[in-house]
């Protein structure tokens, strides 16, 4: 009796040992590892599963409960429950707590009703992902040289201006004396340097913002505020214009991951640019609309609209149809909104004003679900 007990310990030690490598072989992995039972009960996880998808747990284990807590997840558990597959794939985005990409596969594990199991595989694609980005930011550079191209020519003429100026300046210098009238000539000299000067400032920061790469501060916000706050930004502007701004939408608050600074600034610069176009009295009406996930705004403004043929070039650096303007604040705007994987577009006609258009995700769609890879059973 004592050869058992002794001979039962030595295999439950074994067990033991095995069960324990067998749990630090799979905490190793840099994959995230989940089974889950027909029954939605845990049967195993390791603890990259829970560092990829950040869960927290107020048990000392995580919980079904968990995982249905977690936006992201939640909605891969019940797409996958509901369907019928050996293996299915899914790629996410997801904006928080920081910016990262995640391959999530299932596995469907044949056995008896009672037995089957799925598979869960979540796989860290961020740095595989930015190399891409870094490839397509190569593609890009023929784009700068073209904005370089354009800069030199947008400098070029308030440089041959001060050029000429700095040499009248020069030539009323040389005479001993200095009459009211020269004097009055030279002042005037000198402001057309400062607003030359001013001018060439103002291309050139507006070129960095343009295609100087900024880090996105990621956060909750209130969209609602954050438009908001860039109408009443521009208030003040827009009365002088004689333009009155309206803002319209029966939501109250609404919440997405973005960066409100950047958000801001895309918005005053398209509002900004309404007011613009509108040159006389005129309004402007923005609106806030929920469609699908995702927050609509609208920016409509009865200016003189814009040609069909020029529509496709709104967004290209330094196309504007102002006398004063540089043609990089909608380039801007475009990044920004492209930055926070939205979209931006614009619908006019001449004589009837126009409409820009942005589609954010909103919070809950913080993780962007691309088009699922599913082998279904025959």
């Amino acid at each position: 009796m004592d050869n058992k007990v002794e001979e039962l310990k030595k295999h439950i030690k074994i067990l033991s040992e095995s069960r324990n490598l067998y749990q630090t072989i799979m905490n190793s992995l840099q994959d995230g590892i989940l089974v889950i039972n027909k029954n939605q009960e845990i049967l195993f996880y390791n603890s990259s599963f829970i560092k990829h998808l950040n869960i927290k747990s107020k048990s000392a284990s995580m919980t079904i409960k968990d995982l249905y807590n977690h936006l992201m997840f939640k909605n891969i558990l019940m797409e996958t429950k509901e369907m019928d597959f050996v293996h299915y794939v899914r790629d996410v985005e997801i904006f928080s707590p920081q910016k990262k990409y995640l391959s999530v596969q299932a596995i469907c594990l044949d056995g008896k009703d009672s037995e089957k199991s799925v598979i869960y595989i979540v796989h860290d694609t961020t740095v595989t992902k930015h190399k891409q980005e870094e490839a397509f930011n190569k593609e890009k550079i023929g784009a700068v040289l073209t904005l370089g191209a354009g800069i030199a020519h947008e400098l070029g003429n308030p440089l041959n201006s001060l050029s000429i100026h700095l040499q009248i300046i020069k030539k009323s210098l040389k005479g001993n004396k200095k009459s009211e009238v020269k004097l009055s000539n030279l002042k005037k000299q000198l402001d057309i340097i400062e607003d030359e000067t001013k001018r060439m400032d103002h291309v050139i920061s507006s070129f960095l913002k343009a295609i100087r790469p900024e880090k996105v501060l990621y956060k909750e916000i209130d969209i609602i505020r954050t438009v908001k706050n860039a109408v009443d930004s521009v208030v003040k502007v827009a009365e002088k214009h004689g333009v009155n701004i309206l803002f319209n939408t029966e939501i109250e608050k609404k919440y997405l991951f973005a960066d409100a600074q950047k958000i801001h600034q895309a918005l005053i610069n398209i509002i900004l640019n309404a007011i613009e176009a509108i040159k006389s009295k005129g309004n402007i009406t923005i609106s806030c609309d929920e469609q699908a996930g995702f927050i609509i705004i609208r920016i409509t403004d009865d200016g003189p609209g814009i040609d069909e043929e020029k529509i496709s070039q709104i967004f290209d650096p330094f196309f504007t149809t102002k006398d004063t303007g540089v043609g990089l604040g909608l380039v801007i705007s475009y990044r920004i909104i492209r930055e926070h994987d939205g979209e931006i577009s614009v619908k006019s006609s001449p004589g009837k004003g126009a409409t820009f258009q942005i589609k954010l995700p909103l919070r809950e769609y913080k993780m962007k679900f691309l088009e699922s890879k599913v082998n279904k059973r025959n």
